[in-house]
């Protein structure tokens, strides 16, 4: 299947379970959908072979998550080592990956898969909560558990301090011992903070990052996407998105449509700055296009 009718596919099951969406035209972007459902918003990387998603990419679609908060997900049929599995989470460059029917059976049935895959197996998140709990009471200690299972005193530790997940064979043991339900489903809608530990935000070296950071805002500048940056306001829940064009010359319908569409649904400011009009200021769509010298000043209104 090409990569295409898969995005189709895929914006087709998200419209049908109650979700708004907005679909890029060029599909070798870091990410082709964009979608939301009342306050839950994803960002969708679409493609039949996920091994094609680059590093650079992946990188891209990890700033553009950090700077909105909101979970990236790559939905995709296949990697280099077979088919994806169903109801199982795979991963590219730290970021979760579903088969596309894992991903229908989240959408319409709210059915979470409960496995991921890493070297070495099927891995679960379980409660150390629930764990440490039925341990306690049924008088057993760390070390008993250990040793019915098979792994070491400082692994029950680790399980029941959320430090560690155990194989899927190991939690089911647990689940068997204790006789509770230990395995977490694995909600792959919720934004995980973790994933993007390694994003920096650009430190300058042209005029607009310059004013953003003067502003109080953390730019990072995109390479894939039909922007060219993204800015999150530091210590508050506030983005903007940017495009930037050198006159007004440069100005489209389609590049101010681009921009509406992706604010309106990710609840961000779109913004085209033009760098060599310096009197330009209106608003289309609900984008702001405006003067590089009048940004600072719309930043410093905007909170």
């Amino acid at each position: 299947m090409r990569d295409i009718e898969l995005i189709r596919e895929v914006r087709r099951e998200l419209e049908e379970t109650g979700y708004e969406t907005f679909v890029t035209k060029n599909i070798k972007l870091s990410f082709n959908i964009i979608a939301r459902k009342e306050e839950k918003a994803i960002l969708l990387k679409v493609t039949a072979n996920i091994d094609s998603l680059s590093r650079e990419k992946a990188q891209d679609l990890k700033k553009l998550a950090y700077a909105l908060k909101i979970p990236p997900l790559i939905i995709g049929k296949k990697g280099r080592k077979g088919p994806l599995i169903k109801g199982a989470v795979h991963e590219r460059y730290g970021i979760k990956v579903l088969s596309v029917e894992t991903f229908k059976a989240v959408l319409k049935n709210g059915e979470y898969p409960i496995m991921y895959v890493k070297r070495g197996g099927f891995y679960v998140k379980i409660s150390g909560e629930s764990l440490r709990k039925a341990r306690e009471k049924m008088k057993l200690s760390m070390g008993d558990i250990a040793r019915i299972i098979g792994v070491t005193r400082r692994t029950i530790y680790a399980y029941e301090n959320d430090h560690m997940n155990p194989s899927l064979r190991v939690a089911i043991k647990l689940e068997e011992i204790l006789g509770i339900s230990l395995i977490e489903p694995i909600d792959v809608f919720k934004y995980d903070e973790t994933i993007c530990e390694n994003i920096k935000y650009d430190s300058g070296g042209d005029k607009i990052t310059e004013i953003l950071l003067d502003c109080e805002y953390e730019p990072y500048r995109l390479k894939y996407a039909p922007f060219n940056l993204v800015a999150k306001k530091k210590k508050q829940i506030l983005s903007v998105v940017c495009d930037v064009c050198r006159n007004k010359d440069e100005l489209s319908l389609g590049k101010i449509n681009i921009l509406s569409k992706f604010s309106h649904l990710t609840k961000t400011k779109g913004v085209i700055v033009v760098e060599r009009d310096k009197d330009i200021d209106k608003e289309i769509n609900g984008v702001r296009i405006i003067g590089l010298e009048k940004l600072a000043s719309f930043l410093e209104k905007l909170g």
